[in-house]
């Protein structure tokens, strides 16, 4: 009988641990999915469309009226996004340039990220930033929207190796910095945005994409929202949601 007891006492501890276990573990899981919200939220739509290899989409794979034809979708922005290198004076710094289409202030409230200046991607007819503030820090560079400091992009020309062409590897660009936002120390030293017009002739993507950011409308399930769009993709493209984009 006492055998018996010790062992009815063993089982419960172990299942007793296990469940303790699953709590630390479904907590832990909860805790960086709210991690991963704070830190890309501000940026990240809910669901992007992305290539299932390589890093380009055709235009002409996710034309305007396929785009609007998708059920439950509120805002949507195509976006190229390519790393480049920038220099301001005797400052330079490697950022991520995401080239954006007007739309894309529904998809993320730069109202109230803003540090100084406005989010503007054109002044006064000709193409014009906004970067982070950490990158403004690193660069040096004022920001005044009435005076606005140009900066020099250098970016990668596609198909070029850097050790057989050396400066004809890059194409340079000047553009204005009308603001600078602040979201988290990351987002801040890692993006300026351009407008999409802007990237696509600084890339050389004439007819390429690198992703398209879509935000449900109000009110609908992302659930359900997420199911028949993964459905009806064009192949070769798939559907992440920030979380599966931003894993940590």
């Amino acid at each position: 009988k006492n055998i018996i007891n010790l062992i009815s006492m063993i089982s419960m501890g172990v299942v007793a641990f296990v469940t303790a276990a699953m709590i630390i573990v479904l907590s832990a899981f909860s805790g960086i999915e709210e991690l991963v919200k704070d830190l890309f939220s501000s940026f990240d739509a809910p669901f992007t469309i992305v290539p299932e290899t390589g890093k380009t989409i055709p235009d002409s794979l996710l034309t305007e009226e396929w785009l609007q034809s998708i059920e439950g979708l509120g805002h949507y922005s195509r976006i190229i996004e390519e790393d480049a290198w920038i220099s301001y004076g005797k400052n330079n710094v490697v950022a991520t340039i995401k080239g954006v289409e007007e739309r894309f202030t529904q998809l993320a409230p730069f109202d109230s990220l803003m540090y100084s200046g406005v989010f503007a991607l054109e002044f006064d007819g000709t193409p014009s930033s906004v970067i982070g503030q950490g990158i403004r820090m690193n660069l040096d560079i004022p920001v005044d929207p009435s005076m606005p400091a140009s900066m020099r992009i250098h970016a990668p020309v596609r198909g070029k190796k850097l050790s057989r062409y050396r400066e004809k590897a890059f194409k340079e660009r000047s553009v204005a910095v009308s603001g600078a936002y602040t979201a988290n120390a990351e987002l801040d030293n890692r993006y300026i945005f351009v407008s999409l017009s802007f990237a696509r002739e600084l890339f050389g993507m004439d007819s390429l994409i690198s992703s398209v950011e879509l935000m449900p409308s109000a009110g609908t399930d992302e659930a359900r929202f997420h199911e028949p769009l993964k459905a009806a993709l064009p192949e070769g493209l798939k559907i992440l949601t920030r979380y599966a984009r931003n894993a940590l």
